[in-house]
This record gives C-alpha cells, structure tokens and sequence, in this order.
C-alpha cells in the first residue's frame, strides 16, 4: 500500500488564496458589466418605443386638430 502525502508551503497557499480572490473580483466585474449591459439595452429599446409611441401621439392629435378646424 502506497500513501501520497502532498505538502503545501505558506507561499504556494497565499499564491492560491490570491489567485482564487483575483478570480472572484473578475466574475464579480464580469457580472456586473453583463448586467449593466443587459439594463442599458432594455433602456435603450425602451426609449425607442418610447419615442416612437410619443411621436404617435403626437401625429394623432396634430391629424385631430387638423379635423376639427
């Protein structure tokens, strides 16, 4: 019967804790640009919508007016 007995040194395992927190910090990063990401485009074609809905609106009352005089 063969035991392997790995060893870690103080060093190699504050190489690892740092690797693992700089990993950690870019998905948190990386998360966080998707959904900034996501939100400015459901903006942004919220806006359009928006707009163009207003601009609607704003032809039918002018169409309206235009009927009554």
């Amino acid at each position: 019967m063969t035991t392997t007995t790995t060893t870690t040194t103080k060093q190699q395992q504050q190489n690892n804790n740092k690797t693992t927190t700089a990993i950690m910090i870019t998905t948190t990063i990386m998360t966080a640009t998707m959904m900034i990401t996501a939100a400015t485009n459901s903006n942004n074609n919220n806006n359009k919508y928006n707009n163009s809905d207003n601009k609607g609106n704003d032809n039918n009352a002018t169409t309206k007016m235009r009927t009554h005089l």
